[in-house]
Parts: structure tokens; sequence; C-alpha cells
């Protein structure tokens, strides 16, 4: 049962950490900041793309913690593993996308 779940949150983090780029990359220039205003839409968006990876990273550890009490050990390094690298990317390349393009 907390397999299936550490999985599904990893699928999950790793899909909004593609969407997260992906929606960098692509529809956050096209949303206009409102004249006087400092943020606009695109970065509200922005925002909570980077809080979900962050709350689901979390959670990760959080659920790769309890499976390691289980003595899984492989399979909780390796999601955790994959989960944090996925978030490091992410931050890394948040920066980066819109310059890559």
């Amino acid at each position: 049962m907390i397999d299936r779940l550490n999985h599904f949150v990893l699928v999950l983090l790793l899909a909004f950490t593609a969407g997260g780029l992906l929606f960098r990359a692509t529809h956050y220039q096209r949303i206009p900041v409102v004249n006087n205003e400092p943020y606009g839409a695109g970065d509200v968006i922005d925002l909570l793309f980077a809080l979900v990876v962050m709350g689901l990273c979390a959670l990760l550890l959080l659920l790769s913690m309890v499976t390691l009490l289980f003595k899984q050990y492989r399979q909780a390094a390796r999601k955790l593993l994959v989960g944090v690298a996925a978030t490091l990317a992410y931050f890394w390349l948040h920066s980066h996308v819109p310059a890559l393009l």
C-alpha cells in the first residue's frame, strides 16, 4: 500500500515538474502583466507549480521514510533519489528554460 502510494506521488511529482517547465517555456511569456503591477497571472501559476513540486517532494520524503521502516531500502532510496533529483532539476532549469527556447 505504501509502496503504491509512494510510486503515485513520484509520478505526480515528475508530471508537475515537466508541466511546470513546459508552462514556463511556452505560455508564461504570453500572459501579460497589468500596468503598474509587479506580478501577473503567469507568475501566480508559476508559483503554484513550484509550491506543488515542493509539497510533493516533501510528501515523497515522508513516504520514503515510512518505506524504510519496512526494510525496503532499495525501493525507498531509488524513489527518493529520483524525486529529489527531479525537484532540484526543476528549480535549476526554471530560470534557464526561457533562455533555451
